[in-house]
């Protein structure tokens, strides 16, 4: 037998070379179309380990999905035949910070989504005082008074500012006396 025919006999008893198909993962992240997930190779009909979520900025990880438009999550038990790609899906989380506030008849708390600024609120009533606005830090010697266009990006304390209401004399008919 020629060496010409031997080889030729053993190619008809090797196993044929398995297929493989790649896995890409399109995470888009920053609203880009970013691979922050290095794709896998898996042998065609075989199936696949979920790899770990992914992480973005104000959002929550909700699955990978088999299209572009989000609407067929990928079932990670079916065989992969095909080079295919999977979409991140993202659901976005607005992260809030409490505004404590503080005065003599009263606090309250109002939430405030991150980066908004917060809407001043009425300003409380005291009989006799006079209310100045609302001032950050509890340090007397540090204090100002807080800036309502500023964006929130934490949570903060606020407390009331009073002036005493002075009273002028009154003459018994109710009128203002002089000296």
């Amino acid at each position: 037998m020629s060496d010409e025919k031997i080889i030729n006999e053993k190619e008809k008893f090797r196993e044929p070379a398995k297929r493989t198909c790649t896995v890409s993962f399109n995470a888009c992240v920053n609203g880009l179309s970013e691979n922050i997930i290095p794709p896998i190779t898996v042998v065609s009909g075989g199936i696949f380990r979920r790899p770990p979520d992914p992480e973005k900025k104000d959002c929550r990880f909700a699955g990978w999905y088999a299209d572009r438009e989000l609407v067929k999550a990928y079932d990670f038990q079916l065989p992969v035949l095909a080079d295919i790609v999977l979409y991140a899906k993202w659901v976005f989380v607005q992260e809030y910070h409490d505004m404590y506030f503080y005065y003599p008849d009263g606090d309250f708390i109002k939430s405030v989504p991150h980066g908004q600024p917060m809407k001043r609120p009425p300003d409380p009533e005291k009989k006799g005082y006079e209310f100045l606005g609302w001032y950050y830090c509890d340090v007397p010697e540090e204090a100002y008074y807080y800036l309502f266009d500023t964006p929130v990006t934490e949570s903060i304390s606020l407390w009331g500012d009073w002036k005493e209401q002075t009273r002028s004399k009154l003459d018994p008919n109710g009128a203002p006396t002089r000296g």
